[in-house]
Parts: C-alpha cells; structure tokens; sequence
C-alpha cells in the first residue's frame, strides 16, 4: 500500500473504524485526491449539467406576450422558456403556466380561497410574460451534477431549470436530460464498474469479483478481503452514471467489525494475501 494510503489508513483506524472500512475509505480518499481520469476523461460521479444540457438557449423578454410564447414553444418543440431581463434569468414560463390561463378562463373567484389559487389566478389574468412567469426563477450552475439536479427539482416540483454561470444564462436542463444518463450500454457499465470501483479504489484482483450488468442493473458476485468493503463496493456501484440498481451476492474473507473489535475470518473464505 503507498505511504499515502497507510496514512489515510492508519488515522481511520484509530478512530475505530474497522479494517476493511478503512482501507476502502483510504484508497477512496486517494482517488479524489489524486483525481485520476479515465479514458473518456470522467471521474467515476462526475457527470454534470453542463454535459446533459440543451443548447442554445430560447428565451422570451418580460413583455413578451402571451401568444407569442405559446408560439414559440410550439415552435422549438420545448416546454418551458426563462424569462430574461439585461441578462438576469427573473422567471421560466412553462406549459403548465400557460395552461393555468385556459384552465381559470370564466371561474369566478371566491370569497375565501387558498394563498396557491389566489397566485394561480392572478397570473391566469395576465396577458405577458411578467405576469405568467414561476418566481423566482430556480437555477442551478454548470458544474453541478446531475444528482443535484434532479434534488433540486424534485424538491421544487419543477420540470425545468435554467442553468447559470458567471456569464449568465448557458442552458436549460429538463428532466428528460437527466435521465439521457441512463441510456449508457451494459458493457460500458460494466467496465466503468471495473476499472473504477473494482480496479482503482477497492483494488480487487482480476475475477475475484464478478460484474453482470442487465438493463443497467449490476449483480456483483464474488469474494472481497473484507465485509466492510461489501457496502462500500455497492455504494460506489450506485454512482457509476448509467447504474439503474445493484445486486450483491458478495461474501468476505474476514469479518472486520465484530463487538469488541477484534477481525476473524469469514464463512467459507480466507483473507487474500
């Protein structure tokens, strides 16, 4: 192990980790750090916005009216455009914006309504984009990654995000975009799996554990020095872009955290020299 790594290591340990936790941690650690590429020139979870973005961006003005956006989404074939002021993303217009108008047309307010449908109704009212337009705009930098991304969205229930720089507005991310990360081959899952988690962290040797990918799901099988290594071996498994789900039919050598701390050999197995 290189002296980096037994340092790494060796801290680990005296904070009660156990040994194959720690070395696995170790040779994580050193990984980031060192950030070593792979042949198309990613790290194993670095798959950003700015790789799955569309470009160039569509973008309507604050009083650009209510027709002429419908138009130009028909147009481009999009469901959602940002709202630019002197470069400054103020607002995104998207369908269901524009559909909230048809769907309030001729309802009558009422005497007591919720905060969500009185906003709903005032932009149902108007006739521009400064009206109609989801404030504030929700943004995100081209350096994120997809996994924010999708946070992101999710945790605004939102369709589409304008992405940002120090430049200004850059693209536009939808949800469909982020799910392009999937389309990945199941051999081009299955040597990123090796060569990056396998090969490059855990430091397994050749066929001492097994990769099968099938529509993105990976089933390891195999043997690993240690059982603390096995949740680190399918975490890291996750995060290799294009991953859909992991099966582990993975056993250990030696059982690294047992009560008292003490390392014994595992069922079946021995630990690899």
């Amino acid at each position: 192990m290189p002296q980096r790594w037994n340092a790494w290591a060796i801290t680990l340990l005296s904070a009660g980790m156990g040994a194959g936790v720690a070395l696995a941690v170790a040779r994580w650690l050193n990984s980031s750090t060192t950030k070593s590429a792979t042949e198309d020139g990613h790290a194993m979870t670095d798959k950003t916005v700015r790789d799955v973005m569309s470009t160039p961006v569509i973008t309507v003005t604050p009083d650009t009216p209510y027709k002429q956006i419908v138009e130009t989404l028909e147009e481009h074939r999009i469901g959602a455009v940002p709202v630019l002021r002197a470069r400054e993303v103020v607002g995104i217009v998207s369908e269901a914006d524009l559909l909230t108008k048809v769907a309030l047309e001729g309802d009558p307010a009422k005497v007591i309504e919720m905060p969500a449908h009185r906003r709903a109704r005032r932009r149902a009212a108007g006739d521009h984009a400064n009206n109609l337009m989801s404030t504030p705009a929700i943004t995100i930098a081209s350096g994120e990654s997809v996994v924010s991304a999708a946070r992101l969205m999710d945790r605004h229930r939102i369709k589409h995000l304008p992405v940002v720089d120090e430049d200004g507005l850059v693209g536009i991310v939808s949800r469909v975009d982020l799910l392009r990360v999937f389309l990945r081959t199941d051999e081009a899952i299955r040597k990123d799996v090796t060569a990056k988690v396998l090969d490059r962290i855990l430091l397994v040797e050749p066929g001492t554990v097994g990769v099968d990918v099938r529509d993105g799901v990976v089933t390891l099988s195999g043997q690993l020095d240690f059982k603390g290594m096995i949740p680190i071996a399918v975490r890291l498994t996750h995060s290799v872009d294009g991953v859909v789900d992991v099966v582990s039919h993975l056993s250990y050598a030696m059982d690294d955290t047992p009560p008292g701390g003490i390392a014994r050999l595992g069922r079946g197995g021995k630990l690899h020299a």
